[in-house]
């Protein structure tokens, strides 16, 4: 399993439309990296996933990805 909080336990996702280019990124970079996803959950402050990596490293890499990219499309999204 692996879980994300934002800084200072903040928000990562301040509304639905931030809830779906996260999911986006996680099906690309699963996708990408060989990593079965069977169950998330996304709530406001953090984020529960239970997944099955076919290497070792590859959850790593992937979340890596994921991380940086949506701070990104956060941060363009909301003006910061």
């Amino acid at each position: 399993m692996s879980r994300k909080r934002g800084i200072n336990k903040g928000a990562i996702f301040l509304d639905a439309d931030d809830r779906y280019p996260f999911r986006r990124l996680l099906r690309t970079a699963f996708r990408d990296h060989g990593i079965a996803l069977h169950a998330f959950v996304l709530m406001d402050n953090h984020f529960h996933l239970l997944v099955t990596p076919d290497a070792v490293r590859s959850l790593l890499r992937a979340m890596g990805w994921v991380g940086q990219s949506y701070v990104q499309a956060f941060n363009l999204g909301h003006r910061r």
